[in-house]
């Protein structure tokens, strides 16, 4: 009896001293230091709807807790080293949209869509002449 109270009370000493020694000590780091933080600030968007179109994509987002807005994504972004890439598969997180600044400037966006397109997230563009809403050089988002 004397040896499982004398082992617990060195379990319990040791358990006690932990928090001490994982204090936070000169030159000894407790969790891992960004060295070279990212320029770049990501911005998540849920997409309710992705409308296709042959100058682009309509992209209509949530905008704050209960009301929509919509941006017009020109087809020429979406190349290699454009402004735009398209992500897609059958994730249960699909569709949204990621935009990213660089130093309060827009850089870039993502959009992640359904790979499906019979999916109700899909649509068809069906403006009369949507081509002037395509002509933009950066994204304006409402939040």
């Amino acid at each position: 009896m004397k040896r499982i109270f004398m082992a617990l009370l060195v379990v319990a000493v040791f358990l006690a001293a932990l928090p001490a020694v994982a204090q936070d000590r000169p030159g000894v780091p407790v969790e891992p230091k960004i060295i070279d933080p990212s320029p770049y600030y990501p911005f998540r968007f849920d997409v309710i709807r992705v409308y296709s179109h042959a100058l682009g994509y309509r992209v209509l987002y949530r905008k704050g807790s209960s009301d929509f807005a919509d941006v017009y994504i020109p087809a020429g972004w979406f190349k290699s080293g454009g402004k735009a890439s398209l992500v897609v598969a059958d994730d249960p997180a699909f569709p949204s949209m990621t935009i990213f600044y660089k130093d309060g400037a827009f850089s870039h966006v993502r959009l992640y869509v359904r790979a499906s397109r019979k999916d109700s997230t899909w649509g068809l563009l069906t403006e009369e002449d949507p081509s002037a809403k395509f002509e933009v050089t950066e994204l304006k988002v409402a939040f």
